[in-house]
């Protein structure tokens, strides 16, 4: 990543934001399958530029923000709420109350 030190900053927190929802989504949606997971997590590890002989960064974070949004817009209540986890988050404490709407 090139450019003033604030701006990587943020399309560096901006990407590891987007990637941990699609992620969470992704985890989720497979009904918490760890092979599909790594598998995924394998996919989205691109080159190093230096290797690749290409800056493909900017083009990553955009599209990694914007598939993101879409995945909040779209399965966001189904995949990312407390009804649906896939997991306990923390085994052997009871679940509190959710309400239906």
């Amino acid at each position: 990543m090139e450019g003033p030190p604030a701006m990587v900053l943020l399309r560096f927190f901006a990407n590891i934001l987007a990637l941990a929802v699609i992620m969470t989504v992704v985890y989720n949606g497979t009904g918490g399958s760890l092979p599909l997971m790594v598998m995924f997590h394998w996919l989205t590890n691109l080159p190093y530029p230096w290797e690749a002989g290409v800056d493909i960064s900017l083009m990553q974070d955009v599209l990694s923000i914007l598939i993101a949004a879409l995945a909040v817009g779209t399965v966001g209540p189904r995949y990312l709420g407390r009804a649906n986890l896939s997991t306990d988050v923390t085994p052997g404490v009871p679940e509190p109350a959710v309400s239906k709407r």
